[in-house]
């Protein structure tokens, strides 16, 4: 269906347009918003280690290595983890964060509350932790 100028005139009220352009406005701050916002995107990643624990002592070195990389796009809490008799009483907020995530071993990552059930690898955890960035990546995720 064809319209003329006259039938086009009749559709599109006042009104009509206003509301359109309120539309339009408010969706392109909404936009610029999420832009704003996307240089300021920062992902929490949760680790919890033990430092007498060996097994532990490769990804330890390898969240040093990711913490390098990412910089401040990253927050990562460090959190030791009663394991042996011998070890500290842990603070309340860790134990609460345990169960939270029901960590019974380490080491255990969580990235932006969610256990990473994956291997943990270098290239599983960039990945990982890429995935959260929609606009502005840091080089770490190429």
């Amino acid at each position: 269906m064809r319209l003329n100028k006259r039938s086009f005139k009749e559709k599109v009220t006042p009104r009509k347009l206003a509301f359109f352009s309120i539309f339009v406005l408010s969706l392109s701050f909404v936009c610029f918003d999420a832009f704003k916002k996307a240089g300021e995107e920062r992902v929490e990643v949760l680790y919890f280690t033990n430092p007498a624990c060996r097994p532990a002592h490769r990804v330890d070195e390898l969240m040093r290595e990711i913490e390098r990389e990412f910089g401040d796009k990253i927050e990562l809490h460090w959190y030791n983890v009663a394991m042996f008799e011998s070890d500290e009483e842990e603070a309340k907020e860790v134990k609460a964060l345990r169960e939270k995530y029901k960590v019974y071993g380490v080491p255990f990552i969580v990235i932006n509350g969610k256990p990473l059930s994956k291997a943990y690898t270098r290239e599983n955890l960039i990945m990982e932790i890429c995935k959260y960035f929609i606009i502005a990546k840091p080089k770490a995720c190429g």
